[in-house]
């Protein structure tokens, strides 16, 4: 691996790190070697870490959605034995959302944000999608689709709107603070945040 110099690397912008993993710069000849290697060390190490995070998150939520998925069918399965297709839907919906928001707002997201706002926000995200889904599943019913086949078709949509919805909108993560560094060279002063 080469090593880099200050002229390699000229500006960085912006590394926000967890308070564990937090590094400073004492010297006066640019960076040091343990804040090179941690953005250098593969040429790719903060974007490893950053999609090693969301690929773990993904998997969360998706442990999270089959358990509320199992909860959707089963309560899709009994109510459709008393009412129509789009009762069914809607409190089977209900039933799940209840269960993946606790979960997927304690350990997938850790979020600290405003209970109630999320509860909001994920409310009026399934006040467009229920109806919309209840329609889409009742449409291919009518057109000769399996009911079950029709629910899990509307399903796997659901759980990919889902998950985008969540991680950018309703538990979307606030920057962490970044503490400045200034490193010096022969042209001017750096300065670069950690």
């Amino acid at each position: 691996m080469q090593k880099n110099t200050k002229d390699d690397i000229k500006v960085i912008e912006s590394i926000s790190l967890d308070s564990n993993d937090q590094k400073s710069v004492t010297n006066n000849d640019g960076l040091n070697s343990e804040v090179v290697s941690l953005i250098d060390n593969d040429n790719n190490a903060i974007v490893k870490k950053s999609f090693k995070q969301i690929l773990k998150q993904f998997l969360v939520f998706l442990c999270f959605s089959l358990g509320a998925g199992l909860i959707e069918i089963s309560s899709f399965s009994i109510i459709i034995l008393f009412g129509n297709v789009i009762v069914a839907d809607v409190v089977s919906v209900v039933l799940s959302c209840l269960f993946n928001f606790t979960l997927n707002r304690k350990y997938t997201f850790k979020s600290v944000n405003n209970i109630y706002l999320g509860m909001v926000l994920y409310g009026l995200f399934y006040l467009v999608f229920t109806p919309l889904g209840a329609l889409f599943i009742d449409f291919l019913v009518k057109a000769g689709v399996n009911e079950f086949l029709a629910k899990a078709i509307k399903m796997i949509i659901n759980f990919v709107l889902d998950f985008l919805y969540c991680k950018f909108v309703i538990f979307k993560v606030k920057a962490p603070k970044t503490k400045e560094i200034i490193t010096s060279d022969s042209e001017s002063d750096k300065k670069v945040e950690l």
